[in-house]
């Protein structure tokens, strides 16, 4: 398998939505709707995936940044596609604090 990730993103936050690795990307990710964008970017694995989602969620400390009692860290990929250090863009993990469930849902 080839370590190429095609992607589509949200414009207006950067958030990565629907994901492909390989070769000829199937058009749902390749022609996105209205406020979509789509990008690729060589090399990106899915184990530089997991590593950047893992650095995310690190960097939130809990009894700190949260609760552990009623919240959880999840993790998400996010894109900058005019990130001026990063040719062709720049992709990262953001963390997100989010409640949990209640026992009685």
């Amino acid at each position: 398998m080839t370590d190429t990730l095609h992607f589509r993103y949200q414009k207006d936050d950067g958030r990565i939505g629907s994901r492909y690795w390989g070769e000829n990307a199937p058009e749902q990710i390749t022609d996105p709707p209205e406020g979509y964008g789509y990008a690729s970017e060589p090399g990106f694995s899915q184990d530089s995936r997991g590593e950047l989602l893992r650095e995310a969620k690190a960097d939130v400390e809990p009894g700190e940044d949260y609760d552990p009692d009623s919240e959880a860290v999840v993790a998400h990929l996010y894109y900058e596609p005019d990130d001026p250090d990063f040719e062709g863009g720049r992709i990262y993990g953001k963390a997100e604090i989010v409640d949990l469930p209640d026992d009685n849902d």
